[in-house]
């Protein structure tokens, strides 16, 4: 039998059993060397155990012999050492039990003696033979290191999982940022899909530049659901292909590279083509199927029209009406798209600023979106109403005056006419124009001017004053007529 209660029979007593369980800080020192060891029970049968028993459980302390604490006597217990095992007289001698091999029962009992001794539990260490001492501290050792090994081990294995799963993660990412979702993606398998795409990309414009509708829209993902609340097909015909290749025939066109983009079963093809004999290159969204064969994602070929000048004068395309409430799905080409309003046109604003292209070239890339622009007649309009309207402004020799609220001169401050100037005037029209916001009709964009006035004060002298120009909207009616209105 062990050393603790249950394997000698007993009910322990856990809440006492540990010195931190009894309230304890460090385990409870040593007995007193002074005080005698309770003698064993005289006969209590031991348990056959092999020549060599284990060692006893090192106490709490440090490695040496000399320096370790006597293990807590459990409560409830006597502290006294279990029965002495009754060694196998017929066991093999072995050479740290203190004996030679094949040495007999009598010449071992020397090293045994210390071993008895010191497989005792609650022992007091005593002048044990040095062969038994060493192996006791030898057997303290390596119970401590298993205990601590163990927790070593766990916090190894932990770092290593982790280093598992980050380092991957970071050399496949930028740092701090998300997980490359290609990385586990071969070479072979990009390489696989970036031929996919190219070869359906070049059918695709192929079909366009053909003008075969039918065999085009075939290659587009999704088209057999384009009949929903959110898109419109309808323009994706042949009437419409048509409409776009005699305005800018789509010639010569060229896979310049293919790959995939953000996930393994989407990508995107830079493709270089004429239109009307000018160099142009376009960019197709494509995605891979259920069935495993690339198409032309729908998605990059939607047509989304959201200016709020769109929603009150309406968009049209070759003429025909569009519905604003959805996205309009169209071939890759050139289209007229024209605004219900004569000073408006369908733009493009890009990071450089808006363009009034003549035609509207699709699909648009990804940092450019439409909207409501000045057509140029509008724009050299509405400059010369502005440019008009200043001339009245500073030709004007009154106390006050409609270009200005500021007020310069108060009424008696002067004699006699006033006289205006600005320098400021071409800091005011540099900004280009843009419609109004809040009013559709309106441009917007003119910046405010000072203006210094000089008069004769009324009582004597030369007085000299400044204003601050209000705001210049021009507004261009049906009939493209300008009128400018001051507005504070």
């Amino acid at each position: 039998m062990g050393d603790f209660p249950w394997q000698r029979g007993e009910t322990p007593t856990w809440d006492a059993r540990m010195p931190w369980q009894r309230g304890a800080d460090a385990p409870s020192p040593a007995p007193d060397a002074a005080d005698p060891a309770p003698e064993p029970p005289e006969e209590v049968p031991g348990p056959e155990v092999d020549a060599d028993p284990p060692a006893a459980p090192e106490p709490i302390g440090s490695d040496e012999p000399g320096d370790r604490l006597a293990p807590e006597p459990i409560a409830g217990e006597e502290p006294g050492a279990q029965p002495p095992a009754d060694p196998d007289p017929s066991a093999e001698p072995r050479a740290d039990a203190g004996g030679q091999p094949g040495a007999g029962a009598d010449e071992r009992r020397p090293a045994e003696a210390g071993q008895e001794e010191e497989s005792r539990a609650g022992a007091e260490p005593s002048a044990a033979p040095a062969r038994a001492g060493r192996r006791t501290g030898q057997a303290g050792r390596r119970t401590r290191t298993r205990g601590r090994g163990t927790g070593i081990v766990v916090a190894l294995v932990v770092v290593g999982v982790i280093a598992a799963v980050a380092i991957p993660a970071v050399l496949s990412s930028d740092v701090f940022g998300e997980p490359d979702p290609l990385a586990d993606v071969s070479e072979d398998d990009r390489r696989a899909a970036a031929e996919g795409m190219a070869a359906v990309a070049s059918e695709f414009l192929t079909a366009i530049e053909a003008r075969d509708a039918d065999a085009a829209r075939a290659l587009v993902y999704g088209a057999e659901e384009f009949a929903s609340d959110y898109q419109d097909a309808s323009f994706l015909s042949a009437e419409m292909l048509d409409a776009s290749q005699d305005l800018a025939p789509m010639t010569d066109v060229t896979i310049v590279e293919s790959g995939l983009d953000g996930s393994a079963w989407s990508g995107r093809v830079r493709a270089e083509m004429l239109l009307a004999g000018e160099p142009h290159a376009l960019d197709l969204e494509m995605t891979e199927g259920y069935d495993g064969a690339w198409r032309v994602d729908d998605y990059g070929l939607g047509l989304s029209l959201y200016d709020a000048a769109f929603d009150e004068f309406g968009v049209t395309i070759f003429g025909r009406d569009v519905d604003l409430e959805r996205e309009t799905m169209l071939f890759p080409g050139a289209y007229e798209v024209a605004v219900g309003a004569p000073h408006l046109v369908v733009g493009v604003d890009t990071p450089d600023g808006t363009e009034r292209p003549d035609a509207l070239v699709l699909p648009l890339a990804e940092d450019e979106w439409p909207t409501a622009a000045l057509s140029a007649e509008a724009e050299r309009t509405a400059r010369q109403a502005f440019a008009d309207a200043v001339e009245v402004c500073l030709a004007s020799d009154a106390v006050r005056t409609p270009c200005a609220s500021e007020r310069g001169f108060a009424a008696g401050d002067v004699e006699g006419p006033v006289t205006r100037s600005s320098d400021t005037i071409a800091d005011a029209t540099a900004a280009p124009l843009r419609v109004d916001i809040e009013d559709p009709e309106a441009i917007a964009g003119f910046g405010y001017f000072s203006i210094r006035l000089d008069a004769r004060c009324a009582g004597g002298g030369e007085c000299t004053a400044y204003e601050v120009s209000d705001r210049a909207v021009v507004v261009i009616g049906d009939d493209g007529a300008a009128s400018l209105e001051w507005r504070s």
